[in-house]
């Protein structure tokens, strides 16, 4: 039968040889396997953002969770149980295209120069993480988020992105004192997600779901009374661009958390479904091989789900 292709002209055919070829791929399969497949069908995830702030919430902000979402005014809703609610000042543009896919909350653009929210509520725990999403093009120093006296100015920490477009943190004062950042830099006007810890477990910066500083130097922070502070510093060096999602927390969070807070952000990849058929046990095309064949979009990879 395959001669008798071979000899026609309608085996010629470039769709008519791929189709021969996929029968006999599927043949093969039966008779090594035992007419025992698996075939995967993987489509694109469709992150949005009640499943993002779901996931947030689960993991207890419990120092306060701002949206950034407001079309105008001075306040800035806190999301948590915290009741944290802030108050908008300075130039701060409202209604900015925001970091989730499939956002119907848009996101801040801070000017660089005025643009702050601050917050009422003073905290002191030993232990904390900072996140946020960002996006900017600046080569000034900027606070994304600070704990600072409101009296003295006395910080620790803050969260910042340095002149050099490195991601910073600096915490105080148990057992010493550091500053640590990160040796890539992020100001290339993309969103990044970052998380900044510090506790038992010393100081840690995530960008992007990946762990890119750490220090054992401080393992407690300073602990008075102390009020956050969004786009800002207690020496007003303002941050320059947008940022959206922050969320406070009175813990550190793990590496596992950071990493599925980044990927449930991230934006999807496809627009079509794709097909793979799983063939790694036949020292084939592994599932693997197939998936890396997946775009890239949008500087993120793909996320895919099996269904």
């Amino acid at each position: 039968m395959m001669r008798l292709l071979k000899n026609s002209k309608l085996s010629r055919s470039p769709q008519v040889t791929k189709a021969w070829r996929f029968i006999f791929a599927i043949s093969a399969i039966f008779t090594l396997e035992g007419f025992g497949f698996n075939t995967f069908f993987w489509a694109p995830r469709t992150t949005n953002y009640a499943s993002y702030r779901n996931l947030i919430m689960k993991d207890q902000p419990n120092m306060g969770y701002w949206r950034l979402g407001e079309p105008s005014g001075a306040t800035a809703e806190d999301s948590s149980i915290a009741g944290n609610t802030g108050t908008y000042s300075g130039g701060c543009t409202y209604g900015q295209v925001g970091a989730i896919q499939n956002n119907t909350n848009f996101a801040v653009n801070f000017n660089g120069s005025n643009c702050v929210i601050t917050t009422p509520k003073g905290y002191g725990p030993v232990s904390l993480s900072i996140e946020a999403w960002f996006k900017t093009t600046s080569s000034t120093f900027g606070s994304i988020a600070t704990l600072a006296n409101s009296t003295n100015g006395w910080m620790s920490p803050y969260l910042a992105v340095n002149s050099s477009g490195a991601v910073e943190m600096y915490a105080c004062c148990s057992p010493s004192w550091a500053t640590i950042a990160t040796s890539a830099s992020f100001n290339n006007g993309v969103w990044h997600h970052v998380v900044a810890t510090v506790g038992a477990s010393g100081m840690v910066i995530y960008v992007d779901g990946i762990s890119l500083a750490t220090s054992s130097s401080v393992t407690s922070h300073f602990t008075g009374t102390q009020y956050w502070t969004i786009g800002r510093d207690h020496a007003n060096r303002y941050f320059n661009g947008l940022l959206d999602e922050v969320a406070l927390y009175s813990y550190q969070l793990t590496a596992a958390q950071v990493q599925a807070h980044y990927v449930a952000g991230q934006q999807k990849g496809l627009t079509v479904n794709r097909h793979c058929l799983d063939v790694s046990a036949m020292a084939m095309q592994p599932l693997t091989a197939c998936l890396r064949s997946i775009p890239v979009v949008a500087n993120r990879p793909s996320q895919f789900t099996a269904i």
